[in-house]
């Protein structure tokens, strides 16, 4: 009995001394700055499903490789590089950050205002669509054939032959088309909604006609400018919000009443 003591004693003493032995002194610079690089858990990096498969994929060598693996079988192999995708589109992509799937072979490209589809397996690919510079809020329908964005607070589209269409035309900078309504509130983050058959195309469209001016610092410029957005503070007026159609054949659009949209919400 004695010896079996003595021989768990031991034991606790050395797996102590061990675990005090790997203990290793950091930094306070180390221990803030490198919480989510150096020391961070272990993740697989952009991880996405393939559509219709039982297959994912994740970035690799910082962003600039592409794995994939199974649920089956989780030993990951390459399935493409930013150089293959580089060399094939004549981008300069410095990785693979917002790349996603549309299909199980095929990926949809952002390069600044340029979209592309590539074939992952034939390794393929060509440019779809490209919008202005200025162009924000950008959203494909089903088959990736039209592209609507919004120019300030307009909206408008890109059909299947590269041709721009103004769906709205508000002069008056307050009137916003195709933008999230109530500052985000609601779960609402986009405006843009296109039928399944790309038909029709749904906006949301708000009046900040009375909505009080918030100035913001822009600390991009220098000196620092103040620009002023929409903000209603407690117990100020809000936006006035609506809900759009736009029918594609007949270039028409139906402003439905703010009830509709408070229904909708």
């Amino acid at each position: 009995m004695m010896n079996k003591k003595i021989l768990l004693t031991f034991a606790f003493f050395i797996a102590v001394v061990s675990m005090q032995a790997q203990l290793k002194k950091i930094s306070l610079d180390e221990a803030v700055m490198q919480q989510n690089r150096a020391f961070r858990a272990d993740k697989l990096l952009g991880f996405q499903w393939i559509p219709n498969t039982n297959r994912y994929v994740y970035f690799a060598d910082t962003f600039t490789k592409m794995m994939t693996a199974n649920t089956k079988d989780s030993k990951a192999s390459e399935l493409i590089t930013l150089t293959d995708i580089n060399k094939e589109l004549g981008t300069k992509l410095k990785n693979f950050a917002g790349v996603t799937f549309i299909d199980a072979n095929t990926l949809l490209i952002t390069d600044a205002a340029n979209y592309y589809t590539y074939n992952v397996a034939t390794k393929t690919g060509k440019l779809i669509q490209t919008t202005s510079e200025i162009g924000e809020n950008p959203t494909f329908d089903a088959n990736h054939a039209n592209l609507a964005f919004t120019e300030k607070n307009n909206l408008y589209y890109y059909n299947s032959s590269k041709e721009k269409i103004a769906v709205t035309n508000e002069t008056n900078e307050a009137i916003v088309s195709g933008q999230f309504i109530a500052r985000n509130e609601f779960g609402i983050n986009n405006g843009i909604f296109w039928s399944p058959k790309a038909t029709f195309l749904a906006f949301y469209q708000k009046d900040q006609t009375d909505v009080a001016d918030y100035p913001l610092l822009d600390i991009n410029e220098t000196p620092g400018k103040l620009e002023n957005i929409k903000y209603p503070m407690i117990g100020q007026k809000s936006e006035r919000p609506r809900v759009g159609i736009y029918n594609l054949a007949t270039k028409k659009q139906l402003l439905l009443p703010q009830e509709a949209m408070l229904m909708i919400i």
